[in-house]
């Protein structure tokens, strides 16, 4: 009886391999044309048949059962990493095999846009990425992380530098964190180099840099936004910075009601004078320049034209005109 089972056994293993020479060597490859690739998500915690169906099914493989034979004679089944693949669609189920269970993974392109939180920027990883967004945001504000990064501080709001990545699927999001903030600190440098204003830390900067990002919807208008925050900081007057208020109802409201300008918060620029104790977003290069580079202008009033651009006025008199010519026109 062992001994029949040892042949059979033998059998099944030839037949296999027989299979498997036929299939790599004699079958025509699979080819579609205009479709040379495609990306294919093996997530964790799938079977190897699991594995192999998904496989089949986004047109990479043609027979999920020679993949697990090929796995199991390899003993490679538990060798087969999660990630995100991009595979040929005419290549062999032993190639196949090999690739996934070396974790050979296409990288990942992902744009963070400036003015996320920490928090948006956690949820975006985690759709693109293996990242779970409560342990990225709970790294964000880990003091002892933030100390091997070199820096002080609570949170790491506003130094994830906005920019376009690439990574694997799988890295880690410490990783991935340190990487957007070598970024930022690459990009602060260069920019603090040839600042105009002397008066605020760089931790001032960055907080004032994180409003204007809120508040400016082009480019070019960012200087004179930094101006009209500057200016009330000189004059000790409030920022009166709608994208404070934002940042304390946690989500984005289509419009500020006055009620909202009641709430007791330090990060409240309509009730507390000067910054608010940290950054509201991650700013881009743009707004970091904006912040050490205000324009020379005496404005302290600006309101939305509802296009991306804003009126900017000296005055209140000027700037309750503006407000009403906003609104004849909407």
């Amino acid at each position: 009886m062992k001994y029949h089972y040892i042949a059979a056994l033998l059998l099944l293993s030839m037949s296999v391999a027989l299979v498997g020479i036929y299939h790599l060597y004699f079958s025509p490859p699979l080819l579609r044309e205009g479709i040379p690739e495609t990306e294919v998500l093996i997530s964790k915690g799938l079977s190897t048949l699991e594995i192999a169906k998904n496989l089949r099914d986004s047109g990479v493989i043609d027979s999920p059962t020679l993949f697990v034979l090929f796995a199991k004679l390899l003993g490679l089944e538990r060798e087969l990493k999660a990630g995100r693949y991009r595979l040929k669609k005419d290549i062999s189920e032993l190639d196949c095999v090999k690739i996934v269970s070396k974790g050979v993974m296409t990288s990942v392109t992902v744009t963070i846009p400036e003015g996320l939180t920490v928090n948006a920027t956690a949820r975006l990883l985690g759709e693109k990425l293996d990242v779970e967004p409560e342990r990225f945001v709970s790294l964000c504000a880990d003091k002892e992380f933030i100390r091997e990064l070199g820096l002080d501080g609570r949170s790491l709001e506003g130094r994830l530098f906005p920019d376009t990545y690439g990574f694997s699927w799988n890295t880690d999001a410490k990783e991935i964190i340190r990487l957007m903030v070598q970024r930022f600190e690459a990009v602060f440098a260069e920019e603090w180099m040839n600042r105009e204003v002397n008066d605020l830390s760089p931790d001032e900067i960055l907080i004032l840099a994180s409003i204007i990002e809120g508040e400016a919807v082009r480019d070019d208008e960012s200087p004179l936004i930094s101006a009209v925050f500057h200016n009330r900081l000189r004059r000790n007057r409030p920022l009166q910075a709608d994208p404070t208020i934002q940042y304390i109802l946690k989500e984005h409201k289509p419009r500020i009601l006055y009620k909202h300008l009641k709430i007791d918060s330090p990060y409240n620029t309509y009730l507390y004078t000067g910054l608010p104790p940290r950054p509201i977003c991650s700013p881009g290069r743009a707004s970091i320049r904006a912040a050490l580079n205000p324009a020379h202008v005496d404005y302290l009033y600006f309101v939305a034209k509802g296009d991306g651009g804003h009126i900017f006025s000296r005055t209140l008199q000027e700037h309750n005109l503006a407000k009403r010519s906003v609104r004849a026109n909407q």
